[in-house]
């Protein structure tokens, strides 16, 4: 599977379609260590939680529940009350932070728990990679208008049985047909005619 996915990279590497493969690698690449930063900072927040002596009873929010049923999976029937461990004080709870080990509960968003200083932390150290997202998001829009095939198109084709993977032409007609786009390839003084899902656009 490797060796085709290289082969594949080597015959798109001058087309557009190429490109906008590697722009979405990047994209993922950046979500991906977006991931990795919000479970890293969540972690910091834990630590701080268990170094600072949080409450594990209510885990830092001053309330716990006292009964739920399974009638309600989203635990709108819950009730609550306030936390019964007496060491725990409004003034413990800011030192501790809250425990974040095991992310928002459906009960925190009932009783609208704010998790601001993670969230404030988040979106600051979030904000450079959403940036970077962004302007590859203008890059891929003018990318893919680049890439759409037109008459005169020079293309290569990349997949299919009927051509030989790797013909290039020029595109001399587009129309539909019941399996779909349609387009007439003139390579030398021949025109094949495939599918137009099976041809990339060559970059100029």
């Amino acid at each position: 599977m490797a060796r085709k996915n290289d082969a594949q990279h080597e015959l798109l590497s001058n087309t557009y379609l190429q490109l906008i493969y590697d722009i979405e690698r990047r994209r993922q690449s950046i979500y991906e260590m977006i991931d990795s930063t919000v479970r890293s900072l969540r972690e910091t927040f834990t630590r701080r939680f268990e170094t600072m002596g949080g409450c594990m009873t209510c885990r830092g929010r001053g309330w716990v529940v006292t009964w739920d049923t399974l009638d309600f999976m989203d635990g709108s029937a819950a009730c609550f009350g306030d936390c019964p461990n007496e060491a725990c004080t409004k003034e413990t709870r800011e030192r501790s932070g809250l425990d974040l080990s095991s992310g928002q509960s459906k009960y925190d968003r009932i009783q609208g728990t704010v998790f601001f200083d993670f969230e404030k932390a988040r979106s600051i150290m979030v904000a450079p990679f959403l940036a970077c997202v962004r302007k590859l998001d203008d890059e891929l829009v003018t990318v893919r208008e680049m890439s759409i095939v037109k008459k005169g198109s020079k293309v290569i084709v990349f997949k299919g049985r009927k051509v030989p993977i790797g013909t290039i032409g020029t595109v001399v007609w587009i129309g539909d047909s019941t399996w779909g786009a349609r387009v007439g390839v003139k390579v030398g003084e021949d025109v094949k005619w495939l599918s137009a899902s099976n041809v990339a656009k060559l970059r100029e």
